[in-house]
Order: structure tokens, then C-alpha cells, then sequence
């Protein structure tokens, strides 16, 4: 969203799924749950730290098209 020398905001779409789930990755559809997360970000020495964040949870219509095209990509039958 904007990033600045000293801080940064950014935006992403998260899947979540449980590690059981990893296993059957291949054999069955993705049953996760999608977050988007809003993190405010401050440069410290050579890293970033997160200064605030907020999520919420997202169906699969709500996820942005890119986040769209990469899952579908991993599970062809969503």
C-alpha cells in the first residue's frame, strides 16, 4: 500500500489451514480459512517490526483477484 524509508503499510491475503491439512494438500480441495491482514510496519536497525495490525476474515469472493489466481492455481478444483 505505501511503503517510506522508516515505515510502511501493506495489505495481504493469508490461507490458514490446519497442519493435518498439508498432508491432503494434493487429494482434497482446501478447506483453510482466508484472513486479510493491514499491518503498520517501522524500520528498526537492518529489520521491519510490526507497529499495528488488524485482520478480518475473508470468504473466497472477498480475496483480492491475485490471491484468487495463485490458490487456484495450487488447488485446480476450488
Amino acid at each position: 500500500m505505501e511503503i517510506k524509508a522508516a515505515e510502511a503499510t501493506i495489505e495481504t491475503d493469508v490461507a490458514l489451514s490446519s497442519g493435518a491439512a498439508v498432508v491432503f494438500r494434493k487429494a482434497v480441495p482446501f478447506s483453510g480459512e482466508f484472513y486479510r491482514f493491514r499491518c503498520q510496519l517501522v524500520r528498526r536497525d537492518a529489520g521491519w517490526l510490526v507497529a499495528a495490525a488488524e485482520w478480518e476474515y475473508l470468504t473466497l469472493e472477498d480475496l483480492f483477484p491475485e490471491s484468487l489466481k495463485i490458490l487456484r492455481q495450487i488447488f485446480p478444483d476450488l
